[in-house]
């Protein structure tokens, strides 16, 4: 088996494993938050110390403006963020995490940071070079999203 054989079989493991678990999870979490998929995207795009414009909004999600307006309706009707105008440009709106949104972000982070019972199927050692082998290929970004 040739190296590029073996890269595009670790891809394709790896987009198994990771997208699965990923869908389901977020699927099953957001549901139990009673909200809907995109609105838990949303919610964990917001910061809950700061406020985020509809337009950085959109762009996190990958989303174009207009279907965020909709997105926002329903989550402000739901008490978990508010409207706000920006400091310095009163054309624009920003958005910010209410109590409840803070605490629906909250129990969504620490539910998402639960690893899949799929990796007790792996040791100690195994884990640690997983672990290793995934930091090196994040590069710059390693110590970031370790930190979380």
């Amino acid at each position: 088996m040739t190296t590029d054989d073996l890269a595009r079989d670790v891809w394709q493991l790896l987009l198994q494993v990771t997208i699965e678990q990923h869908r389901e999870r977020y699927e099953r979490l957001a549901s139990e938050s009673d909200v809907s998929l995109p609105q838990a995207q949303a919610i964990l795009e917001l910061d809950p110390d700061r406020s985020v414009s509809m337009s950085v909004l959109a762009e996190c999600l990958h989303n174009d403006p207009s279907n965020i307006t909709g997105l926002v309706d329903r989550l402000e009707a739901k008490g978990l963020v508010e409207r706000q105008a920006h400091p310095t440009d009163r054309r624009v709106k920003a958005l910010v995490l209410t109590t409840s949104g803070r605490t629906v972000r909250a129990r969504l982070r620490q539910l998402i940071d639960q690893p899949p019972s799929d990796l007790d199927r792996l040791d100690a050692a195994e884990l640690s070079r997983l672990r290793e082998l995934l930091a090196r290929l994040a590069g710059d970004d390693a110590p970031r999203l370790l930190a979380r």
